[in-house]
């Protein structure tokens, strides 16, 4: 059996599971525990609504995708997550999440407004941030 990790988080109770398949969690504790539910990084069971911007942005902007919060696969943690759009890479063709690469994709945001949404009260607790992609440094734009 490979070595399992498991994270129960202390705000909600979810219970996550590294290092099995949903065949094997079935196996294990299909009696015992939910129907489990396939995790990848940067696929969120559920995202926030994106702020709404004011009317004039003289601000740096990032074009994003979806903004998250409670997350304990994209870093240590408890995590709010802010996921780009954009990635003209295509390093991979297992990338978790093709439907970022589109560079004409997503919303528009001042950074300011998203630093305000990750760190709203609504992601607490959480022992940190994360942002991902698309390619978070590929969006920037602006003075």
């Amino acid at each position: 059996m490979p070595e399992l990790v498991w994270i129960v988080d202390p705000a909600t109770g979810d219970l996550v599971v590294e290092g099995l398949q949903v065949v094997d969690a079935l196996e294990l504790a299909g009696d015992l525990l939910p129907q489990p539910r396939e995790l990848n990084c940067a696929q969120p069971l559920a995202t926030a609504p994106l702020p709404v911007p004011g009317s004039v942005v003289r601000d740096p902007v990032l074009r994003v995708a979806s903004l998250y919060h409670a997350s304990v696969v994209e870093g240590p943690g408890r995590r709010s997550v802010l996921q780009v759009q954009g990635c003209p890479l295509r390093c991979s063709l297992a990338c978790f999440v093709p439907k970022t690469h589109s560079l004409d994709d997503g919303v528009v945001l001042p950074v300011n407004v998203l630093v305000e949404a990750l760190l709203d009260p609504i992601g607490a607790p959480r022992d940190g941030v994360s942002i991902l992609g698309g390619e978070p440094v590929r969006r920037i734009v602006g003075a």
